[in-house]
């Protein structure tokens, strides 16, 4: 009889950590989604932030940029000594290596 009360009273126990357990899981996948909801939303707040700073930039330089006229350029070289004719022409060529 005596056995028989401590089963009873140990698989209570097991039951009520058990279900303790069960619940503290809960809580913690809610506060889990509820965290990962929260920095979503903070993702896509950054995200529009650096949309809206590319955009101001490229209005900023586009005008710069489509008014820069690379051909026909003359260079005010002022007292710097200079070989050949001061009305020489020049090409200036750049190569870039894109690795």
């Amino acid at each position: 009889m005596y056995q028989n009360w401590r089963m009873k009273t140990f698989g209570l126990i097991l039951l009520v950590l058990g279900l303790g357990c069960t619940a503290m899981a809960q809580e913690s996948v809610q506060d889990l989604k509820k965290e990962i909801d929260v920095l979503r939303q903070e993702q896509q707040a950054l995200r529009k932030e650096v949309l809206d700073i590319k955009a101001l930039i490229l209005n900023y330089l586009a005008p710069l940029l489509s008014e820069r006229n690379t051909r026909n350029i003359e260079f005010e070289l002022g007292d710097n000594p200079v070989r050949g004719e001061n009305t020489a022409r020049f090409t200036l060529v750049e190569f870039t290596d894109y690795q």
